[in-house]
């Protein structure tokens, strides 16, 4: 071997010393990050639903002819009840917090606080799937294992399938969402599954998705882990046929919404999907793509609802704006409604009205024939566009929270009546 081989071996040693300490730095230096556990005061941001009677919400649901939600009326933290004018109020159990409620015949069911744990970035607030039955004299008990402690998200459907959205690490220590599905004998397996098409190029992203089904259930996502039966990452969209809205995903605390395909609405055309600034029309038993167009404005979308010939968007624009988008479901062709100034924000949207949000007033909009007409405005004490507020609407009530760090947790701010 020459005296040159030997440098160039020597080299490219040194080289890969350098790459795996610089390697090893990085990833001590991502490990330790408290803001990893942050999805508290992370952003402001507001729960946009396909239906504001649906049962479930972040903080907010509708059953029957009460609306639920996470309250204080009566100086005591907990889970409160009100009829649709918001009379009778009462208490239904004490709670700390919660992150997702929803509202069955048998009870409530919730992912609520339970305290502190600890991973590798240090403290974070503990969240466990849990459960207050209708029946006075019956226990709130927990529902999963005493170690998913990380409960983001979930719903439950009527036949018997418990969906889960938990938080946990990937390498450097940033959090990922990873979705499993609960049965009555465990975790559903990956060949329990119907795989529709996997790992497809839908659109002009380069972007590939895979699309399960689970009886009425419907799974966007681009990784199945058959080891442990999770789909793993934040692009998990769950999408119900019977009820045709989306129950999970595209939640803008993960930020990954707009870049992941989201299953939005399903109708006579069929499946409508969104990534990024782009609609897609999926048709047939395999869902294979009949249409696609970009929004105009390269706008990313955030919501979609599905009103039958026409749709409306709320899309975040590169600037750091949002507007409110008509979108022809014939011809996907969009057209802006409404251009949100830069510190303004949607708050709801839906077939007749509009709720935005600019400095310390609350505007509803009134929707007719793609026009917005201003209807009425209410004045609040503070901007409420800033990191540590959240909003969710159930019924014609809009909630806003606003984590308070001294007692550590969300607490309601205002309760708007938003109807006519």
């Amino acid at each position: 071997m020459t005296k040159n081989n030997h440098c160039c071996i020597k080299n490219v040693l040194a080289l890969v010393v350098i790459a795996i300490v610089l390697i090893g730095l990085a990833s001590c230096n991502a490990r330790g990050d408290v803001n990893y556990n942050n999805f508290d005061t992370k952003l402001f941001y507001s729960n946009y639903k396909q239906d504001a009677n649906i049962d479930a919400g972040k903080k907010a649901a509708v059953y029957g002819e009460r609306i639920y939600y996470l309250g204080a009326e009566d100086g005591n933290q907990g889970v409160y009840s009100m009829t649709a004018d918001g009379k009778d109020i009462r208490m239904e159990f004490a709670a700390e917090d919660v992150r997702k409620l929803q509202i069955m015949d048998n009870g409530i069911y919730y992912s609520g606080y339970i305290g502190m744990s600890k991973n590798s970035n240090g403290e974070f607030r503990s969240f466990q799937l849990k459960f207050h039955s209708a029946h006075e004299g019956d226990k709130s008990d927990v529902l999963v294992d005493q170690d998913e402690n990380g409960i983001w998200d979930f719903y439950i459907n009527k036949y018997g399938y418990t969906i889960i959205d938990a938080h946990s690490e990937i390498w450097g220590g940033r959090p990922t969402l990873s979705t499993y599905v609960v049965g009555d004998n465990g975790k559903i397996r990956s060949q329990d599954f119907n795989e529709i098409f996997h790992e497809k190029d839908l659109g002009t992203k380069g972007t590939t998705t895979s699309l399960y089904s689970l009886g009425e259930l419907l799974f966007t996502a681009d990784q199945f882990r058959t080891d442990d039966f999770t789909f793993q990452s934040n692009d998990t969209s769950v999408f119900s046929k019977n009820k045709n809205v989306m129950l999970m995903g595209g939640d803008a605390v993960f930020d990954n919404s707009p870049n992941v395909y989201m299953i939005r609405s399903e109708n006579e055309r069929g499946l409508i999907f969104s990534i990024n600034n782009e609609v897609l029309l999926l048709s047939g038993d395999k869902y294979t793509v009949t249409a696609a167009k970009q929004i105009e404005g390269e706008a990313s979308i955030r919501f979609l609802l599905d009103l039958g010939d026409t749709a409306y968007l709320i899309c975040d624009k590169k600037d750091g704006r949002q507007a409110i988008y008509s979108l022809d479901l014939d011809t996907l062709e969009s057209t802006v409604i409404k251009e949100c100034a830069k510190n303004e924000r949607v708050l709801w949207l839906d077939s007749g009205k509009a709720v935005t949000v600019k400095d310390k007033t609350v505007t509803i909009w009134s929707i007719q024939n793609g026009q917005l007409s201003e209807n009425r405005t209410i004045d609040l004490k503070e901007n409420i566009v800033q990191k540590e507020y959240k909003t969710d609407v159930a019924g014609n009530w809009l909630f806003v929270y606003k984590f308070n760090n001294d007692t550590n947790r969300d607490e309601l701010a205002y309760k708007l009546q938003i109807g006519d």
